[in-house]
Parts: C-alpha cells; structure tokens; sequence
C-alpha cells in the first residue's frame, strides 16, 4: 500500500532520434581515410515533443577501410545541439561511397624498335618506366610486355607496350593499358645451308640441271614450323667444262618468303663429254 507521502523515483531515458540521407562524398585514393559530407541528411523531427529545440550536426566522418572499392563503408559520428538535446540522444551511424581507383602515369619506358624475325610478335622491353603518383607507404610493382602488331618481317611496324601492375596496394591504382611505339621493324633471318650433298661429275645431257644430289641438307636458323619449298642446284651454263659454277639456291613457300634472307651457295662440278657411237665409231658430244 503506498501512502501519500511516499516520495517513488523512476527514470525518463532519453527519446532516440534518427537522420536519414546523409550523403558522402565518392573519392580518389589517397592512402587514407578522409572523408567528405556532401549532406548531413535530415534529422527525423516527428519523434521531436512540440516546443522542444533540438537540432544534430556531424562530428566526424571517416572510411573504415581506405582501399578502393564501389560499396565503402564510412562511420558518421554525429550528436544533437539545441536547448532540448539533452532530452534526445542518436546513434553514429555507417553509411556507404566509393574509393575511385588512382591513376598513375608512368615515364622513361623504352623498347627495342628492331629485331630479327623469330616467328613471334613479342618485342624487347629495354626500360619497364617508372611509376608516379603513388601514396606515401604503398608498394606498387610496374611490369610490362611488348608486341609488335605482326610477327612477319617488315618496315613502319608499331610496337605496343601493355602494362601490370601488383603488390599490396596494386588494386588501389590503375593505369594506362598501352602505350604505342612507332617506326620499329622485323628483319629477314639470315640462313645458312649445310650438309649440302651433290655428285662432283656428270656426263653432258644438254641441260645446266646439276649432278645428282644425294642430300638436300638443311637450313640452319629456320623456325620452326616455316617450311621450305624446295632448293635447286643449276650450272650457269650447259657445257663441257671443268670446276663449272653451280649455283644452290633455296626456294620458300610464298608465306615465309619475306621473313628469310639466303645467300646463295656455289658450289664446283664438271661435266663430262657425253660419249655415242656412230656406226661403229666412238664419238665424243662436247
């Protein structure tokens, strides 16, 4: 039974309030948590009494991570001013922007501008370059490889250099892909002829076809997979002679033509007077 002069005691809590819309500003990394407030959104004033003066303002704001991404979570501390804000109280609260990635530029990148064909478009890459525009503390590692834009010999080819990057803040960054090299080329390979085999003498048949061959040879340098067409051996001329000049020559298939360069081989033969009887005569064909 309460009497009534008992004094009872109970408490009167606070009345929570809430903010909606508060908006952060999207941000190109930097290496660290900075964050911007573009609206500090709206305080929910239906949960204020009538006559009481409360207002909130934002204390602070911050990325919780600082490295890029599309969905960043930010902490909003945030508290209520006015006569009556001490009757209310407020959450800080998390809301969501974006950490852009930074690009980076790169200088002093240098490439090979000629080589000899090998059947493969890759290029030498001399000097990778050098980054700028990282944020004080990161590691950031530069790669790169070159191609040229075809793979056969040629002139006023273009050389493209694709870049990579890695290391613990690499995802933080980005960079242009390419960067174009022009006026470089691909020279003709030089080949060489070995193991070349023909008979030394053959006897005069009318025709600068050389003796018989016994062993076509091969080139040395050739890539593999290009093909040759064929290789033939001719005197210059189709007289009876001694020590005649026979020229080797080698022959490509059309696609490979321009990609190979052979000296021709000379080479040293004889051709025999062709013997024949005529009526019981022997008679020498010269």
């Amino acid at each position: 039974m309460i009497n009534e002069t008992d004094t009872l005691f109970a408490d009167i809590t606070p009345r929570r309030l809430s903010v909606s819309d508060i908006r952060i500003s999207s941000k190109i990394y930097d290496g660290g948590h900075s964050a911007d407030v573009i609206d500090s959104g709206y305080l929910d004033l239906t949960k204020v009494l009538e006559g009481d003066s409360v207002s909130h303002r934002i204390d602070s704001v911050y990325f919780i991570d600082k490295s890029a991404g599309d969905v960043k979570a930010v902490y909003v501390s945030q508290s209520l001013v006015g006569t009556d804000s001490g009757l209310y109280m407020i959450d800080d609260t998390i809301v969501c922007s974006r950490i852009l990635r930074k690009n980076l530029s790169v200088s002093g990148v240098s490439v090979n501008l000629a080589k000899e064909y090998d059947g493969e478009s890759v290029a030498e890459v001399i000097n990778v370059g050098v980054l700028s525009g990282l944020a004080d503390g990161d590691t950031v590692e530069l790669s790169a490889e070159a191609f040229y834009t075809q793979s056969d010999a040629d002139t006023s080819l273009d050389i493209i250099v694709e870049f990579n990057l890695s290391g613990p803040q690499a995802d933080c960054y980005s960079i242009d892909t390419s960067v174009v090299f022009s006026n470089a080329s691909i020279s003709p390979r030089e080949l060489f002829l070995v193991d070349f085999q023909m008979d030394s003498v053959k006897v005069y048949d009318g025709t600068v076809n050389a003796p018989t061959i016994r062993n076509n040879g091969h080139l040395s340098g050739i890539v593999q997979m290009d093909a040759v067409d064929s290789i033939s051996a001719r005197f210059r001329d189709e007289n009876v002679g001694v020590r005649k000049m026979v020229d080797v020559k080698v022959y490509f298939n059309p696609i490979y033509s321009n990609n190979y360069f052979v000296r021709d081989t000379i080479l040293y033969a004889t051709i025999l007077p062709r013997v024949v009887e005529v009526d019981s005569a022997v008679v020498e064909v010269c």
